[in-house]
């Protein structure tokens, strides 16, 4: 069935819209290797993780995953506390990102 000519205005306004463009800034903060494996790693932990134990876990420096670690605060995928004198970082409580990031983790692309 052909698209009619409304459907594709409907199109073109939404990729014209902020929506697109947060959602596309999104997925590319999340779509870096080094930014993915990092919310891999904070979505198996249970109470979060410093910018020590991401940069000793992936043997990354401290001040690139402090860099990746803003990409991902700029976009509201993670978050950060204050424990004492640590910050920790966790995912962000939004349970579509949550459960995109156990699809992946599971290894859903390859059900395509």
């Amino acid at each position: 069935m052909p698209v009619t000519d409304r459907e594709l205005d409907k199109i073109r306004q939404y990729l014209a819209s902020d929506k697109f463009r947060k959602n596309h800034d999104v997925l590319r903060a999340i779509s870096g290797q080094v930014r993915y494996r990092i919310i891999c790693a904070l979505a198996q932990s249970k109470n979060g993780l410093t910018v020590s134990e991401i940069a000793k876990l992936f043997g990354y420096s401290v001040s690139r995953v402090s860099h990746q670690l803003r990409i991902l605060r700029k976009y509201r995928i993670v978050t950060m506390n204050r424990n004492g004198k640590s910050m920790i970082y966790e995912i962000v409580e939004n349970p579509f990102l949550r459960q995109s990031i156990d699809a992946w983790r599971n290894g859903a692309y390859r059900q395509m």
